[in-house]
């Protein structure tokens, strides 16, 4: 079973009209890790962008800028996804999976558009595997006591404090290497 967690920080909400400034991901084989990804992008020029969402990620227009070219980032993407799936085998796909998965996965898919690839589902099933909703039923019972159902607050409510804070000492949340690190360990832990 190949499981491919995947988070993007963007520049906005909207999948058509913005785009994505990091996407990260860890791939899972039967439950081990077999390679990680991580990139900085700056976006299409045909991408929107809204100050509220670089606020929120923590960068600049001017910083954006000095990223890694779309096409070059999403070609380095899809060389990772054929290290580890074959795109002309039909039984050899991944799990997208993600905290609110629907959400980045609607951006990837974008980006393969964008980038004239119309083969997203040679990489993954159909569907997504969404660990928001997964801590939401092992959570039912303190939801309503939750400020609200953020990664950082689900984190917090099922992970070790200490454990919490390791992962977010270097960057931070909001940065999609950290929080696609601590998606995959709510996911285990809510499994468990």
């Amino acid at each position: 079973m190949k499981i491919c967690f995947i988070d993007t920080e963007t520049t906005g909400l909207d999948a058509k009209r913005h785009g994505i400034i990091q996407i990260a991901a860890i791939m899972e084989i039967d439950g081990v890790e077999a390679g990680r990804f991580e990139t900085f992008v700056r976006p299409a020029s045909t991408c929107a962008c809204d100050a509220k969402a670089l606020e929120i990620s923590g960068h600049t227009v001017e910083e954006i800028r000095g990223f890694k070219p779309e096409p070059d980032a999403f070609h380095d993407f899809v060389d990772f996804l054929g290290a580890h799936v074959s795109k002309f085998d039909k039984a050899d796909k991944a799990i997208f999976s993600g905290y609110n998965a629907p959400f980045d996965n609607e951006f990837v898919r974008q980006l393969f558009e964008r980038n004239g690839d119309k083969f997203f589902g040679s990489w993954f099933w159909s569907g997504t595997v969404d660990v928001m909703g997964l801590a939401l039923l092992k959570l039912a019972d303190q939801r309503a006591g939750m400020e609200n159902f953020k990664l950082g607050t689900v984190a917090n409510h099922v992970l070790e404090f200490d454990r919490v804070q390791e992962l977010t000492e270097a960057n931070g949340l909001h940065n999609a290497m950290t929080d696609i690190e601590i998606t995959r360990e709510i996911f285990r832990a809510v499994r468990a």
